[in-house]
């Protein structure tokens, strides 16, 4: 199965990427190694970090996201359906090999509580 990278995750790398240069500016002006890092610290990184952010936020589709939950946390329940149901068809859809593995955890799981009770009736 080939693996796609979305272009979600590829903002989402560059975002933390660009919050560790943050951490890493901000450390150099306390004491750390590399010269003088100020104008890095207090301005360009920063600028990167919430320019990231905003691309992050429009690539991942957050504001989807969050039309989502406030119509679940607003109980409108034709948005809970939709969710719902918009969910399930994605799971039976593109994840097929998911309903036979958790088959398989079913099975498993069922022999283990026969091999728990035959084991619980030789102890009693």
């Amino acid at each position: 199965m080939e693996e796609v990278l979305t272009n979600c995750f590829a903002t989402t790398y560059s975002f933390l990427s660009t919050a560790d240069n943050v951490a890493l500016a901000f450390s150099d002006i306390l004491g750390g190694s590399g010269g003088n890092k100020f104008f890095d610290a207090l301005f360009m990184e920063p600028t990167h970090f919430i320019s990231d952010a905003f691309v992050n936020y429009e690539m991942c589709e957050v504001n989807k996201i969050v039309d989502q939950v406030k119509g679940m946390a607003g109980l409108d329940y034709a948005a809970i359906a939709d969710n719902a149901s918009r969910e399930i068809l994605v799971l039976a859809m593109e994840s097929p090999e998911a309903f036979s593995t958790i088959n398989e955890i079913y099975e498993a799981g069922k022999c283990a509580a026969e091999v728990a009770a035959d084991y619980a009736d030789e102890l009693a």
